[in-house]
């Protein structure tokens, strides 16, 4: 049997192996020499090093050798793929699909040791390319979908009819995909139709792409039942709009309650065509997280990029939402930064709508001028300037000074630190709701400040901060800005607020203080026994109180191990400092019920 190795390099393991096994189940079903052929597809992160992969491949014995060619892990596959040829002069290499379906000819004349790209769709190309070159069956120049060197020159063939789903086995119809394959730490894919039927001026797909095809409801529900049944932690339907088709999707989700043991569900779904009665079905299938691509609040841009489709100013979406989250389901925004026509305050703006609909995250990604595009031919219309090179960031545009850019920059990348890691995140929800602040405003100037302050503990040489001195610098922030008037029962109520952002952050509950009895939570079990014990977790400590000249001071401390007399040391510090209204004011505010 001839071996012929399929090898991807993605950001985890499992995470995009289902469309391989796809190709392998459609091969070994329509190819005549299914018995002769053994493709094996090997995954590696693209974290892997680099001599790893190539001593695993060099014990592989294949002949030939294929690779998925992404933006971000273009440049591995080219290295590995010089390595392999050195090696094995005689392999057959072959890449295919996103980054090499774009420049397919540029890649063969610069990448000597690259023979084929298959582009575009791939089952029925790759299983042609496969039979011609091991057993000489057909006409390479008739191998649509495909891109090769002969004698030095490079051919682009042309392209073929998309592919008629109904006719694609399943994965694991033949247990392609076993379960002994399924890991608890990582999804499992699964696609009910595919690609997109829109023309957004920033996305490779439509290119080629722009109809949606869907796969029968009967493939669909034994997929469903085999997935479902054997108890799988997550499941990703990764259709572009899961919802495009609404009475599809209803049909999708009465089939997931019928089989679904306790099998959390995530969906990407289109914002506004939805309705109670699916968002009731979608609860009812444990659909616990849904993802939605805004790109931006901005209809000019949403108009420029021909992503129109989609009307902010319609309450609709806005209602979608909070339905949704009212579900208790989470709801992902994502949004695109450096976008044509967009400014400052249009960044910030779009940053304040997605932050009064309290999604559980918000993810921001950086535009992307991906060649071939619409917007790739026109980014000089919109003086959009990028990095010519993976992954074709956008890194200047003539709506924004080069300040502002970095200012964005920042705002973003806080998010996912402050938001959707949880740090400081009820603390700023809590400043926002009471002052009435802009969230935006109130971050750009925690922003500043934080700045400000590193800069002085560089010149100073002092080490980095750790989660106690960025709490305590928080609270320094909030005393000194401007706008905000804390009051007593504010600081209690904000202690509170930080008690709970910092342990979910740690991922671990607050040390209390109650009845001369020291409490404490971590994960979902609680502890207050054998306290002579060293405690290997790590403990917040945060106290509001006030001095003999009604100060208001606060607390913080962090200790990684805790002792038995820690507990009575810290009571007795305290008891001989404050009076006892205030020791009992303290043991309001660290009691587990005020907190919890």
């Amino acid at each position: 049997m001839i071996n012929i190795s399929w090898d991807i390099l993605s950001w985890h393991k499992k995470a995009n192996s289902y469309w391989l096994y796809c190709i392998k189940s459609y091969f070994e079903k329509f190819s005549i020499y299914a018995n002769d052929i053994f493709l094996d597809i090997l995954e590696y992160s693209i974290v892997d090093k680099t001599e790893l992969i190539i001593e695993d491949l060099k014990n592989n014995n294949s002949v030939c050798f294929a690779f998925t060619c992404f933006m971000r892990n273009y440049d591995i596959v080219i290295d590995i793929s010089k390595k392999i040829k050195e090696l094995f002069p005689l392999s057959i290499i072959i890449l295919w699909w996103p980054e090499a379906t774009v420049f397919s000819d540029k890649i063969l004349k610069n990448n000597l040791q690259i023979d084929f790209i298959v582009r575009n769709e791939w089952e029925q190309t790759f299983l042609e390319l496969i039979e011609f070159l091991i057993f000489w069956r057909g006409n390479l120049t008739s191998i649509e979908w495909i891109s090769y060197r002969k004698s030095k020159k490079v051919y682009v063939n042309r392209n073929r009819e998309l592919l008629d789903l109904s006719i694609c086995p399943s994965p694991y119809w033949d247990s392609y995909i076993r379960r002994s394959d399924f890991i608890d730490s990582m999804p499992i894919i699964l696609e009910t139709s595919r690609w997109c039927p829109y023309k957004c001026k920033y996305c490779s797909f439509s290119l080629w792409f722009n109809k949606v095809r869907y796969i029968s409801l009967d493939r669909v529900e034994f997929e469903l039942k085999y997935i479902l049944w054997s108890n799988v932690n997550s499941l990703w339907i990764f259709d572009s709009h899961f919802n495009i088709n609404l009475d599809r999707s209803k049909k999708i989700f009465e089939l997931i309650i019928k089989y679904n043991l306790n099998t959390k569900i995530k969906i990407f779904i289109y914002p506004t065509n939805l309705d109670s009665e699916f968002i009731d079905l979608m609860k009812l299938a444990n659909v616990q997280e849904v993802e939605i691509w805004i790109q931006t609040s901005k209809t000019s841009t949403l108009e420029n990029i021909w992503r129109n489709y989609i009307n902010y100013k319609n309450w609709i979406i806005e209602n979608n939402i909070n339905l949704l989250i009212d579900k208790w389901i989470r709801v992902t925004l994502q949004f695109i930064i450096w976008l044509p026509w967009e400014n400052y305050s249009d960044i910030k703006n779009s940053l304040d709508w997605a932050y009064k609909l309290r999604p559980f995250w918000i993810q921001v990604f950086t535009l992307m001028v991906i060649p071939w595009t619409i917007l790739y031919s026109e980014h000089s219309k919109y003086g959009i300037f990028f990095n010519k090179k993976q992954p074709y960031e956008a890194f200047k545009t003539k709506h924004l000074s080069k300040k502002q850019f970095s200012d964005a920059a920042n705002l973003w990348d806080s998010i996912d630190y402050i938001y959707n890691r949880w740090f400081l995140k009820k603390t700023f929800i809590f400043i926002n709701g009471k002052f009435n602040i802009l969230f935006s405003d109130l971050l750009v100037s925690w922003i500043e400040f934080k700045k400000l302050y590193l800069k002085k503990q560089l010149y100073l040489k002092q080490e980095k901060l750790d989660l106690v001195s960025m709490a305590k610098l928080f609270l320094d922030f909030l005393i000194k800005k401007e706008n905000i008037l804390l009051k007593w029962d504010d600081y209690i109520l904000l202690t509170r607020m930080l008690l709970y952002d910092c342990s979910i952050y740690l991922n671990n509950i607050w040390l209390v203080n109650r009845n001369n009895l020291f409490w404490f939570k971590v994960g979902n079990d609680y502890w207050w026994k054998r306290l002579n014990k060293i405690i290997n977790y790590q403990f917040i400590f945060f106290l509001v109180f006030k001095d003999a000249n009604d100060k208001i001071i606060i607390w913080v401390e962090r200790r990684l191990k805790v002792y038995k007399n820690h507990f009575f040391l810290y009571r007795k510090y305290l008891s001989n400092s404050l009076n006892k209204d205030i020791l009992m004011e303290i043991d309001k505010i660290l009691s587990i019920q005020n907190i919890i």
